[in-house]
């Protein structure tokens, strides 16, 4: 299939879906509340060299899905759809990419099968939904991926593209974008027809330096205005200090192999699937080419303790087309290239059917609307426990919540500040000796939220009597 084709045939549905995703549910907490939050107080305060949220500097991600929500709210205005829609995007353009590399690798069943097992798996046009950072790093992975292929055929631009993708990788999400490009890079010489391997190594280190560079043009600046601790965030704790936390193996090394069966679905139901995905030893180099590149990373995430099913998102354009390139691929019959359409139609019934019924604990809409009427008049506003940010864009929050994590410190907060509000979760309260629980029937306003639920309380119903507390 020709990139324009792929591009043309699957518009359609990867938009229709993610509109459809933006119409029947609101951003959920944790992830996609939080990075509205982030993009909001950078849009609030015009500060685009630090990220921060809810006041306080961000260091948990590079600022580029940042930069780019900003970027489109200048030209459509603060709207929610637009940062929802940057993941259908980044999912339509990796589909055209993942068609270009077949196309330079010359594969002899390329009628679309790897894009069709792309956008027919489960995983793929549901997170084509999702506000995450992994989408993107599927589109620069695969735009690394086409940068390696024209330098091992010589053609121009080829490292520059591998060092533009490895540099926005980086900007993204960190340096992880290293063990989707590296991989193949290393085996390039082995796989590929290469020239002059230690000339292609050394070039491939330049371009993880110039990458590197493209980074640092961002962090240096960043980490001098955002001072020593944020400084120590970006340079060490996204690189070699995630690295160290990241080995002590907190899941199992085998998790992500159940894993692989969901997002992979239905295809791993189909016994064709799993036979495609075995080495082909005897003439086929480019197909181990692929499932080495695969499993070269897919190990290394097994080892690390962080695992999330969309941390291999960037993986599955490369297992399709290591089917794609298997010999028996050519004998794969039209009416099971027609399954790609089953996952996509299961997951818009699913999004029509499930969000009224599952996500009611994630809607925070109604309570966020509260805190900005009441910040609007002047109050202060308490968030006992961690805050990830749920309700600064979803409210348009002006200020941050003020924040006290700890027992002793909450109820501080409360006695020095009697005429404000608190928002605190039952867990949250029954944690805590001194506070009042009959106080949480006297909320100003309650809401499922996640597993519990969560209160917005005046601040004076949660003082005793002795301290000036309501009787």
């Amino acid at each position: 299939m020709k990139p324009m084709a792929a591009l043309r045939q699957y518009a359609l549905p990867i938009f229709g879906i993610a509109v459809l995703g933006i119409l029947v549910r609101s951003p959920v907490p944790l992830d996609e509340t939080r990075y509205l939050a982030v993009a909001w107080d950078m849009w609030l305060n015009q500060d685009w060299l630090v990220p921060h949220l809810n006041g306080a500097p961000y260091s948990q991600k590079p600022p580029l899905l940042f930069w780019m929500i900003s970027a489109g709210w200048h030209v459509f205005g603060v709207v929610e759809w637009w940062p929802r829609l940057l993941p259908a995007i980044a999912s339509w353009l990796s589909l055209g990419l993942t068609a270009i590399i077949a196309k330079h690798l010359n594969c002899p069943n390329n009628k679309g099968i790897s894009v069709a097992i792309i956008f027919g798996a489960f995983a793929w046009p549901l997170y084509s939904t999702a506000l995450l950072f992994d989408m993107l790093m599927a589109l620069w992975s695969l735009l690394g991926w086409v940068g390696l292929l024209k330098a091992a055929k010589r053609e121009r631009f080829g490292w520059t593209l591998t060092t533009l993708s490895i540099g926005l990788g980086v900007l993204t999400k960190g340096p992880v974008i290293l063990l989707y490009i590296l991989p193949p890079g290393l085996l390039a010489p082995f796989f590929l027809a290469t020239r002059h391997p230690r000339l292609w190594y050394l070039k491939l280190l330049g371009s993880a330096l110039g990458g590197a560079a493209i980074a640092l043009a961002w962090a240096l600046p960043a980490a001098a205005q955002g001072g020593e601790a944020y400084a120590n965030d970006i340079l060490w704790g996204q690189t070699a200090g995630r690295m160290q936390s990241s080995f002590s193996h907190d899941h199992p090394w085998w998790w992500y192999f159940p894993i692989l069966f969901a997002l992979f679905f239905p295809w791993s139901f189909w016994p064709g699937f799993w036979k495609r995905l075995r080495p082909n030893i005897e003439d086929n180099s480019t197909h181990l080419f692929l499932l080495a590149s695969c499993f070269l990373p897919f190990a290394i995430f097994c080892a690390m303790s962080g695992k999330q099913p969309h941390y291999l998102l960037p993986l599955l354009p490369i297992a399709a087309l290591a089917i794609a390139f298997h010999p028996d691929s050519q004998s794969i019959s039209p009416r099971i290239v027609r399954l790609k359409w089953l996952a996509p139609a299961l997951l818009c019934v699913l999004m029509l059917v499930l969000p009224p019924l599952l996500l009611k604990a994630f809607q925070v809409k109604e309570m966020a609307s509260k805190i900005s009427t009441l910040q609007a008049e002047g109050y202060s506003i308490l968030h006992a426990g961690k805050y990830h940010g749920d309700f600064q864009f979803v409210g348009r929050l002006k200020q941050p919540l003020q924040v006290r994590k700890g027992n002793p410190q909450i109820m501080e907060w409360i006695e020095k500040n009697p005429e404000g509000y608190i928002l605190i979760s039952d867990r949250k309260a029954s944690q805590i000796p001194t506070f009042p629980i009959a106080a949480l029937e006297s909320s100003e306003f309650v809401q499922p939220y996640r597993s519990g639920q969560l209160h917005l309380i005046a601040a004076s119903q949660a003082l005793s009597p002795e301290d000036g507390g309501k009787e």
